[in-house]
């Protein structure tokens, strides 16, 4: 009964160590199908240096992709978000002219005081200027009159 257990056994072992190998075979003939078919794969399987630079490419490529997507969809959130305020001020402006009605009074005296503001700014530059100019001949009159001294 022994024997027979062995025999079962090594019988069963032999059972399980073809199946294992006829599997492997079947798996190595499709993936050498495979690789026959698709010789890019197949040279970079044999390649491994230059498939790990064109895996290191590609993902820069496609950080790079996914980047600008990704500011893409910020600015477009953006424009979204400011889109409400953007067609009110058109609509404010529009129904003003519609109906006619002139700039506000603070927005006129406002501008106004700029302008002023502007005009005596330019008159005081303009004094600076002038009295910058008679300094200067001031200062070449006191020159002349030291080196007349110099000269007697």
């Amino acid at each position: 009964m022994a024997g027979q257990a062995n025999f079962l056994s090594d019988r069963f072992s032999d059972l399980g160590g073809q199946v294992v190998m006829s599997t492997e075979a079947a798996l190595k003939q499709l993936v050498d199908n495979w690789l026959r078919q698709h010789p890019v794969i197949h040279w970079l399987f044999h390649h491994p240096i230059a498939a790990l630079i064109l895996v290191a490419v590609v993902t820069l490529l496609l950080a790079g992709l996914f980047g600008a997507i990704a500011r893409s969809s910020e600015q477009f959130w953006i424009l979204l978000a400011k889109l409400p305020f953007v067609l009110l001020g058109w609509l404010v402006r529009v129904i003003a002219r519609v109906l006619g009605t002139q700039i506000p009074a603070w927005q006129r005296n406002r501008a106004r005081q700029q302008s002023d503001r502007q005009t005596q700014l330019r008159e005081l530059l303009a004094q600076l200027e002038e009295s910058r100019r008679h300094q200067e001949e001031l200062l070449n009159q006191v020159k002349q009159l030291l080196q007349e001294e110099k000269l007697v």
